[in-house]
């Protein structure tokens, strides 16, 4: 026995590249470039396709809470408002990408995305980059990038279904095909979910009959990739979603639950791209022109109220391939984006040009140099840069990493042009921020920890009238940490700790980022085809706004464990089973609103291509 603890003990000090035989991610996400993990010097994360199976991710918002330095914050129950703030930053400082393609909802108030109701069936895997990144995506890129990018078209013909019922009176199911017929890829998926839900109000703020909170989401997707040419491909793109929310509006005189509020929501994703070689191969050219159609309406004792927008973005992107070291490329951009709501009317149009030069050196350096200059309708121009070294020494298998970079977002059509609280007086939130970070690997493993901290000035909060207006400054700093873990060929382990500080330019703590965030995962895999996961998060020291009197309250820490399994029985089937929050907590991400109890799914998988 103590011999084996020895060469275990060993076998986890010293570096062994051969021995750790961990794959290594191609992350576009981070540079424009498919490039792998290993050789880009951001803070990034990639949600595989494996992972969220194995995890019954259902929805983006469940994928991204084990995400180091995320908190997903949930006003609700299944399809509510629900917000991510990364690294400290506000929630419509992170910037969502659906296969490039931008996805904020220009009709949203503050213009962000709503986390709540994106399906993952049709997800290849999810990147997320934390820290600015401006130079390549222009506004909104604050706090970070996450880019959900889905299963490719063609291939082998091929077929996947799925069904899944359990608590709550849920019951999803997914069907889609994929294949090639002569030069032309195809891929077509629909999915549905649907739960009865709970009621998502605190118990402290119910009334009887106790109202429950159910969802109902449709999606649809499609794509198509062909060959133009010998040097050219082409694709086409379309995801229409169809999701109906109870929700919990609330009297703001009662502050009670609200049986009455429902919200209907229906989204269009249009996207055609094409790729092209030219200039003897020099040369590769990406051109993409995206369309976006967001329509929703709440319901309330009778009424409604209706919010439309509309987004189309033109992006080229040309790499020249010709240098061994450099990497450099450049791109151009140009937006229009417009709102249609009980109290806003208008559009804006933006363009850019940036140029970015990804560099890998003999030495062991490598990393991204980059600068931007984007130009807004109603603020003019403004400049971004961006610098991320990194160098790796081989000797001991260790990675230094490090970015600096700059960043800004323009407030959203409401901040400005609401009839009822605009302010057009409004300034564009501009930041700087950088990181620097060691990642180690070991002979089963890594562990790494990363500092990052950030200045924005001009931050848009609100004053006594609800009216948004820019405040002095704030400031967001940090570290992250992990261990990653092959304990045995069997089981694997991982651990991510943030912590957050968070704070106004009066010192004031910013609302519902938790100062200590950590996450366990735990993988067992006795036999080829049978797999146990065990997760766990704990969150501590949050402040938020009462729901019931609005005054700002300290939320209680918590802590919520869930277990699945996977069993493969024949080829392409499996049956799945998983338990949420089995330790039944009590617990509210956002005050006012619980999360659910204890709860079980059990389900059964088809995939062709598996």
């Amino acid at each position: 026995m103590k011999r084996r603890l020895a060469a275990l003990l060993a076998a986890l000090a010293l570096p062994d590249h051969a021995a750790a035989q961990v794959p290594d991610p191609i992350v576009v996400t981070a540079s424009r470039v498919a490039t792998p993990e290993s050789e880009l010097a951001r803070s990034i994360t990639v949600i595989d396709a494996g992972t969220l199976r194995e995890r019954g991710h259902r929805t983006l918002d469940e994928a991204l809470e084990p995400v180091p330095g995320l908190h997903v914050a949930r006003s609700g129950g299944p399809g509510q408002q629900t917000s991510v703030f990364m690294r400290g930053t506000e929630s419509n400082h992170v910037l969502v990408l659906l296969d490039g393609m931008r996805v904020g909802d220009p009709s949203n108030p503050g213009g962000g995305f709503d986390f709540a109701s994106l399906d993952l069936s049709q997800v290849e895997r999810i990147e997320v980059v934390r820290g600015t990144n401006s130079v390549l995506y222009g506004s909104d890129a604050i706090g970070g990038t996450i880019n959900i990018i889905t299963r490719a078209a063609g291939g082998p013909p091929g077929a996947a279904a799925s069904v899944e019922a359990g608590s709550f009176d849920t019951f999803n199911q997914q069907a889609g095909v994929h294949g090639s017929a002569g030069a032309t890829g195809y891929r077509l998926d629909i999915s549905h979910r649907k739960t009865r839900g709970y009621s998502a109000t605190s118990p402290g703020l119910q009334t009887p009959p106790v109202d429950d909170d159910g969802n109902e989401n449709w999606t649809a997707w499609g794509r198509l990739a062909f060959a133009v040419g010998p040097h050219t491909q082409a694709e086409l793109f379309a995801r229409y979603e169809d999701d109906d929310t109870d929700i919990d509006l609330g009297d703001f005189a009662s502050v009670l639950e609200d049986p009455d509020s429902r919200l209907d929501s229906r989204r269009l994703y249009l996207r055609g791209g094409a790729d092209q070689r030219w200039g003897q191969g020099s040369y590769a050219t990406r051109a993409d022109l995206g369309y976006t159609r967001y329509r929703r309406t709440t319901h309330n004792d009778g009424w409604s109220e209706e919010f439309d927008g509309d987004k189309l973005y033109l992006d080229v992107k040309t790499d020249y391939l010709a240098f061994e070291e450099h990497l450099p490329s450049f791109g151009a951009t140009l937006g229009r984006e417009a709102a249609d709501t009980v109290d806003t009317r208008a559009h804006v149009r933006t363009a850019a040009l940036y140029v970015q030069d990804q560099f890998r050196l003999a030495a062991g350096a490598f990393g991204t140099v980059g600068a931007r200059l984007d130009h807004h309708q109603e603020f003019g121009d403004f400049f971004t840069f961006q610098l991320a070294p990194a160098y790796r020494f081989d000797a001991s298998a260790s990675t230094l990493k490090a970015s600096l970079g700059s960043g800004y977002r323009a407030p959203s059509l409401s901040e400005l042009y609401s009839a009822s609280y605009g302010n057009p007086d409004l300034q564009p939130e501009r930041s700087l921020g950088w990181d620097a970070g060691l990642v180690q690997d070991f002979a089963r493993g890594s562990a790494g920890v990363t500092y990052f901290a950030q200045d924005i000035r001009d931050l848009i909060g609100f004053d006594a009238s609800f009216r948004p207006v820019n405040e002095d400054s704030a400031e967001t700093s940090g570290w992250e940490a992990f261990v990653d873990w092959q304990c045995v060929p069997e089981l694997s382990a991982r651990l991510d700790y943030t912590y957050t500080h968070a704070v106004d330019g009066a010192g004031d703590r910013l609302l519902r980022r938790p100062r200590h965030k950590a996450d366990l995962a735990i993988r067992y895999a006795p036999r080829r085809n049978l797999v146990f996961r065990l997760t766990g998060r704990y969150l501590a020291d949050m402040v938020d706004v009462s729901r019931a009197d609005f005054d700002i309250v300290e939320m209680p820490d918590y802590a919520v464990v869930d277990a699945n399994a996977e069993y493969r029985f024949r080829p392409g089937w499996v049956l799945f089973a998983r338990i949420d929050n089995l330790l039944d907590e009590r617990y509210e991400p956002v005050n006012g609103f619980q999360g659910a109890r204890l709860s079980g799914y059990l389900g059964v998988r088809y995939d062709g291509e598996r």
